[in-house]
C-alpha cells in the first residue's frame, strides 16, 4: 500500500479517488505477481502514458463494462492463466470502485466507442 504523502497517494487524492487506492494496490500486486514479464509503469507525475499503462486502463474499461470474457482472455495473454483469474477479480473490484467514485472508463450503453466520462 503506498504511503500517505507518496506521489501515488497524492495523485489518487488529487483525482478524488483516494478511497480506491487499496483496491488499486491489491489489483497491481495480483497483476505483477502473475505477469509473464515486468510491466513498464511510469512515475505518476510523468506526462505520458506507456503501452502497459494504456493496457491497464483498457482492462479497467472491460471490467466496468462487465465484459468478463474479454477481460480474462486479455489477462491470460499477459499472465499465467491460473493467476489471471485472481487478477481479473481484483481488477474488477478496483474498476468498479473507480466507477462508483465517478471515473467511468467503459462506454455507456449505446455508445459506439469508449471515452472517459
Amino acid at each position: 500500500m503506498p504511503r500517505e504523502g507518496s506521489t501515488l497517494h497524492r495523485g489518487f487524492k488529487m483525482a478524488g479517488v483516494i478511497a480506491t487506492l487499496p483496491d488499486f494496490a491489491i489489483a497491481m500486486d495480483a497483476i505483477q505477481f502473475g505477469a509473464r514479464r515486468a510491466l513498464h509503469i511510469h512515475r505518476p507525475d510523468c506526462p505520458g502514458v506507456g503501452q502497459d499503462e494504456a493496457t491497464l486502463v483498457a482492462l479497467c474499461g472491460l471490467a466496468q463494462a462487465a465484459m468478463d470474457s474479454p477481460l480474462t482472455a486479455s489477462l491470460d495473454i499477459l499472465m499465467a492463466p491460473a493467476a489471471s483469474r485472481v487478477a481479473a477479480a481484483r481488477l474488477k473490484t478496483f474498476a468498479l470502485a473507480l466507477a462508483d467514485a465517478g471515473l467511468r472508463l467503459a462506454p455507456s450503453a449505446g455508445e459506439g466507442g469508449g471515452r472517459l466520462n
